[in-house]
């Protein structure tokens, strides 16, 4: 088993996020250098927070479509 290491960052990485799972990404659930185990666009995913944003380690197998949901929710979030 191998894994993929997706780095997501910016003002809008936690509510970009948000919109693939239900994980609570707000700074007061989820503190910086805390890490969690959930899925994430359908994917088992471990979540690491850092000062600049999201860790989010996953299967390798998984990449291509995490990186299609993280774009369409980027765009969605983009309207907000």
């Amino acid at each position: 088993e191998a894994w993929a290491w997706l780095r997501v960052t910016g003002p809008t990485a936690g509510a970009t996020l948000s919109q693939i799972t239900t994980f609570d990404f707000r700074e007061s659930a989820f503190d910086i250098n805390a890490i969690a185990q959930t899925r994430v666009a359908h994917q088992d995913m471990v979540l690491c927070r850092t000062e600049t944003g999201f860790d989010l380690l996953f299967d390798i197998a998984a990449t291509a479509q995490v990186v299609r949901d993280l774009d369409a929710a980027r765009k969605l979030e983009d309207r907000h």
